[in-house]
Formats: C-alpha cells, sequence, structure tokens
C-alpha cells in the first residue's frame, strides 16, 4: 500500500531553446574512378545531338 500512497515527484519542465543554424555542405562529388567515368559518360551523351532532330518525313509512293 505504501506504493499506492506515494505522491509522484513533479517532472521539471525547462523551456528549450531551439536555434536553427543553416549548416551549408558541399554536394557530394564520388571520387572513385568508375563512377567518375560513369558520370563523363552521362555529360557526352548530354552533350550529343540527336538524330530525331534531324528526321525528314518522306513519302515513299510520291514519284508513282
Amino acid at each position: 500500500m505504501s506504493r499506492l500512497q506515494r505522491t509522484i515527484p513533479s517532472t521539471i519542465i525547462e523551456p528549450a531553446v531551439f536555434e536553427e543554424t543553416e549548416i551549408h555542405e558541399e554536394a557530394y562529388e564520388p571520387q572513385h574512378p568508375t563512377l567518375a567515368f560513369h558520370a563523363q559518360l552521362k555529360k557526352n551523351e548530354e552533350e550529343k545531338e540527336d538524330h530525331l532532330d534531324n528526321y525528314v518525313e518522306i513519302d515513299p509512293y510520291e514519284g508513282k
């Protein structure tokens, strides 16, 4: 019974101050040679001219 009659200790609530600081992290750049090679291939593919930009529609039966 003594456990039931005990008073519950009050909790101390301290005001919390949250200061948001901006942390600027540099963008991750992989250093492994294979990943660097893959990035170079992707860059080359983006620079290539698309062959569909030069598409010209023709009518094969136009001359007949």
